[in-house]
């Protein structure tokens, strides 16, 4: 088998793939300074798999965070709309992951309060890493030598995404699908209360201290091969190869 045929096989799979099973990635990055503890930050979204990943440097010590991400507008006042993670890293060998529908109020509510009409009503608690089978897939802490410390998480949001709200909004259900285009709400924080009732989800006296934020809006986002089509693709192209090495 010559080489050019070689490489042009391999093309042509490629061309295959990409035009079929060829999953995207979406990422973005951040690398500036956001508000007090908040520094690096990067995240993506892969609509296929609904696969969703966060990696955060916080400048100090905050214990937490919460985040929520748009497909465009910045979060805030999306109520209805849209999921709020809480990462609790208090026990950081063990960090906690819980999604509530976000109730669109600029604080941590809503795992007390699930909307924004007046009075208090009960939190829309969606999944929950301490009950929620195949909800989170990892997530980890890392204090680096230079005193800041690096949160990571990747989970499936299947679920989030097909969550029908108890307090619908004005606009549909979307949870944390994102495109092109990314919005974020994202606080650094200090858990003062948050105990785990038997649902895996804060009891009603949960609180924060904010350190610090990155509200972003519009943002774009990155299109790249989605690692496991990418792997695919690899394999696909070696038994090509191995097939046409045989009948030489």
């Amino acid at each position: 088998m010559s080489k050019s045929f070689t490489r042009f096989a391999v093309v042509a799979l490629a061309a295959t793939f990409a035009g079929s099973v060829f999953a995207e990635e979406l990422r973005f990055e951040f690398s500036g300074n956001g508000t007090g503890d908040v520094g690096a930050l990067s995240t993506f979204f892969a609509p296929g798999s609904e696969t969703l990943g966060l990696t955060a440097t916080l400048k100090n010590t905050s214990d937490a965070f919460w985040v929520a991400f748009s497909p465009g507008p910045n979060p805030k006042g999306h109520a209805g709309e849209l999921a709020l993670y809480y990462f609790d890293a208090r026990n950081a060998s063990n960090p906690i992951v819980t999604a509530y529908a976000y109730n669109g109020a600029n604080g941590f509510t809503s795992a007390v309060d699930g909307s924004p009409a007046s009075g208090t009503q009960a939190p829309d608690k969606i999944a929950s890493s301490l009950v929620t089978p195949n909800f989170l897939n990892s997530a980890s802490v890392v204090n680096n030598g230079n005193g800041t410390r690096t949160f990571s998480m990747n989970l499936d949001a299947t679920l989030i995404n097909d969550h029908t709200p108890l307090y619908p909004g004005s606009s549909p259900w979307l949870g944390s699908q994102w495109g092109d285009k990314l919005g974020i709400w994202f606080h650094a924080a200090d858990i003062t209360k948050g105990v785990y009732g038997a649902d895996g989800f804060f009891k009603s006296d949960f609180s924060a201290l904010d350190r610090g934020w990155l509200d972003t809006a519009n943002m774009p986002a990155t299109p790249v091969p989605e690692p496991a089509s990418m792997a695919l693709l690899g394999g696909a192209a070696a038994a090509l190869i191995a097939r046409r090495r045989r009948k030489a």
